[in-house]
């Protein structure tokens, strides 16, 4: 329990605390009121002596008969000079103790008031102690030290678990929000609040139909983007590869550098209408991939060989050295490899001559880690999280080579694959990627 739920838990149980303990002193007070009052009590002793005075010990005997029939009236004791209560009642151990230690004498039939102890003494001479007690129903006659704790115990544990579970009920809808909230920022743009939700009539009711008719139109809106990306891909894709095949049929008779230039960029409209098909097809068909228990090293190595001569070629270098250990994953060997070659290659594109781009692979808490980096200017903080969406380019590098697909189509086939691909800026220059992937077996 954090944040509002702790603050609503601890205003709800010391309210409840409060008011519980204000109707408990209300009620001791009254019974205390009750129990002290001097009117009743001397009206009890002025019974008691005057039913003694008009018929003696029988008399006084048939009025405490009447007495302790009444199980709400006050507790009334009459002991006779050998220490015997007239109902034949023993005395508390605590009360007798009481009455040897103090008593108050009366003349004849007169009252001198020393509650709860009264001495009535008889026209005969005999006298009598009278002992007033609270009624046998008051908590200030009951209740021992021992009770009062273990009352407040309960309070505490009743008023507490209440107050838990009201705090609970309240910040239960903000929880179901915020988990919705954190699933359409990792791009989860299909989620919706439960009716339970949505069918509240008050705020939180609004504010989670608000929601729901949000991620509605965005989930729309991307399905439209990703729907009018592969339909002109596909338009695109037929007419770009004739236009190829004529301009190879017709190089002979071309200007050789208008016909290779031509060629090229009809080369990088089909890589690009490519990946734009796949990218389509990552985000539409939970199938697209053919997942199976490999070896993630065999998948590395031969992107990591091809990448370090083509590193060559440019006068570069790549370091890399394969681990002997079999590393099993669950994975898609070719979108997967499509991914970390994508990486690979742009590390050694930007990567400057006199350093060399590294490529590690290590293993932690069930995990692989793959980490490539180069040496080059790295990008902006601002940038890093960017990079992976499709078609970012970088605005100092828009004549760059490269769609902006790549890294998202990347960024997509980690995902499937239940990993993840973060890029940094790494200490001493350069920019760092590092894919992690669940190793098969290590609690998946």
């Amino acid at each position: 329990m954090t944040g509002i739920a702790q603050r609503l838990f601890i205003a709800i149980w010391l309210s409840l605390i409060s008011a519980v303990l204000v109707a408990a002193g209300a009620a001791l007070a009254s019974f205390s009121k009750l129990a002290n009052e001097p009117v009743p009590v001397a009206r009890d002793a002025q019974a008691a002596a005057a039913a003694l005075a008009q018929g003696g010990r029988e008399q006084l005997l048939s009025w405490m008969t009447a007495r302790d029939s009444d199980t709400d009236a006050r507790l009334i004791y009459a002991v006779d000079e050998q220490g015997n209560d007239l109902l034949g009642r023993p005395l508390p151990p605590r009360l007798q103790q009481a009455l040897n230690n103090r008593r108050t004498t009366i003349e004849s039939v007169e009252l001198r008031q020393s509650s709860p102890f009264y001495e009535l003494v008889a026209r005969d001479g005999s006298s009598y102690q009278l002992i007033l007690l609270p009624p046998p129903g008051s908590p200030i006659a009951s209740m021992s030290t021992g009770t009062a704790a273990a009352l407040l115990a309960i309070l505490l544990f009743v008023t507490g678990t209440l107050s838990a579970i009201l705090a609970r009920r309240f910040t239960s809808p903000l929880r179901a929000l915020t988990g919705a909230m954190r699933r359409v920022g990792a791009g989860e743009l299909q989620v919706q609040l439960p009716d339970n939700l949505t069918h509240r009539r008050d705020e939180i009711g609004v504010l989670s139909g608000s929601f729901n008719r949000m991620t509605h139109r965005l989930n729309q809106q991307q399905s439209s983007r990703q729907n009018l990306l592969r339909d002109l891909s596909h338009q695109l894709r037929s007419p770009a590869t004739r236009l190829r095949m004529t301009l190879d049929l017709a190089r002979g008779k071309l200007d050789n550098i208008a016909a290779e230039r031509a060629i090229k960029e009809i080369y990088t409209l089909e890589e690009l209408v490519s990946q734009i098909l796949d990218l389509s097809r990552l985000d539409t068909d939970t199938g697209a991939l053919r997942m199976e228990l490999l070896d993630f090293v065999e998948i590395v190595d031969p992107i990591a060989c091809d990448a370090r001569f083509e590193a060559e070629q440019l006068g570069k270098q790549l370091h890399w050295e394969a681990p002997t250990a079999a590393i099993p994953v669950n994975a898609d060997r070719v979108w997967l490899g499509m991914a970390i070659e994508n990486v690979m290659r742009n590390a050694v594109r930007v990567g400057p001559v006199n350093k060399a781009i590294e490529v590690a692979l290590s293993t932690n808490a069930g995990q692989v880690l793959l980490s490539i980096r180069d040496y080059g200017e790295g990008v902006p903080e601002n940038e890093l999280e960017q990079i992976f969406e499709p078609f970012f380019r970088r605005q100092k590098n828009t004549d760059s080579p490269g769609s902006g697909v790549g890294l998202a189509i990347t960024a997509r086939v980690l995902k499937l694959h239940g990993g993840t691909v973060t890029a940094r800026n790494a200490a001493g220059g350069g920019l760092e990627v590092q894919f992690v992937i669940p190793i098969r077996g290590a609690g998946h």
